[in-house]
């Protein structure tokens, strides 16, 4: 018989303690025609401590997950915007518009005493995700190659051509004189965290009882790792263009490809999209049908919804949750 037994999923921490915000924020609402056209705007400035971040745990502890942590600082702050009007209006026909806009710059401002950066995420094969003083929490790390040369008999590259970002806007050797690790210094990635994010909607009515509606949202100035990608050129026995035609592909991401996955920036990949949320087609049952059945208000709609995305995110799902950071 199987014994009783827990599972625990992370390590709790017996230090933690609650986060404090200040926060301040200016804006105003303004209207016009007769409130037909309507703005909204508000600026915000918000400064978290002892915020609640993650950190991972060495396996040496016993779990190989994340540990909440009282972190020193973050701040965020940006803009909000919100327009609304009534495109057209009559008897028979309504035509009403609404658009946003939000824009969110995050920093660490500072950590745990007597450092300057948390590991919150460790990859393997891919770039991991830290908290440094200076940079958005949650940001993807690591080394980035900036040149490369292949050797167009072998199809390799060439390890003393394999060049990085040294993170002072100039270049290193990636690998050491022996080619055989990587020397090169992590660099910054890019922000897991959405810089901005909106939608636009409309909704015409018509005919009394008939209502079209959709709505369109975005996001952006994040990025993420394709694990699309990572599954096929790192996993699998290699299942990508660079494994089978390196002499035609992109030496830079040859390079990676045959790094055996110690060089994988190419995997940090832009996760902005624009995605068609929702479009619906409603009726109003007439109120004398409705009274018959002894019910205030009824209607009958079609929806679809997450009907296409616009993106050059190269992996499956730009939303998804997994190695997001």
């Amino acid at each position: 018989a199987d014994a009783p037994a827990v599972t625990p999923l992370s390590l709790g921490n017996p230090n933690l303690g609650p986060e404090r915000g200040k926060e301040y924020e200016l804006g105003f609402d303004a209207g016009a025609l007769d409130d037909r056209v309507g703005l909204e705007a508000t600026y915000y400035h918000k400064k978290t401590t002892d915020a609640i971040l993650f950190r991972q745990l060495a396996p040496s502890v016993g779990f190989s997950s994340i540990q909440p942590f009282n972190a020193g600082g973050i701040l965020n702050k940006g803009w909000e915007l919100a327009l609304h009007g009534a495109a057209y209006r009559s008897e028979r026909l309504t035509w009403d518009l609404n658009a946003s806009i939000s824009t969110n710059n995050n920093k660490v401002l500072s950590l745990l005493q007597g450092t300057d950066s948390v590991l919150a995420a460790l990859y393997s094969t891919a770039p991991s995700v830290w908290h440094k003083v200076g940079y958005p929490a949650f940001s993807f790390f690591g080394p980035r190659v900036v040149a490369a040369s292949i050797d167009q008999t072998t199809g390799k590259a060439i390890a003393s051509s394999v060049l990085c970002d040294n993170g002072h806007g100039g270049t290193t050797p990636c690998y050491n004189a022996a080619g055989t690790s990587v020397v090169a210094p992590p660099v910054y990635l890019g922000s897991s965290v959405p810089k901005y994010e909106g939608s636009f909607s409309t909704t015409i009515s018509f005919l009394r009882d008939f209502r079209v509606y959709t709505q369109i949202d975005y996001s952006g100035g994040n990025k993420k790792i394709d694990g699309n990608t990572r599954a096929r050129c790192f996993f699998f026995g290699g299942r990508c263009a660079e494994n089978f035609m390196p002499t035609q592909a992109d030496p830079l991401r040859v390079a990676q490809v045959q790094s055996n996955g110690t060089l994988t920036n190419m995997l940090v990949d832009n996760a902005g999209f624009a995605k068609w949320r929702e479009f619906t087609v409603a009726y109003n049952i007439p109120d004398r049908f409705v009274r018959m059945a002894n019910v205030g208000r009824a209607s009958i709609s079609v929806s679809g919804r997450n009907l296409h995305t616009w993106t050059k995110y190269k992996g499956f799902e730009p939303e998804a949750m997994f190695l997001g950071g």
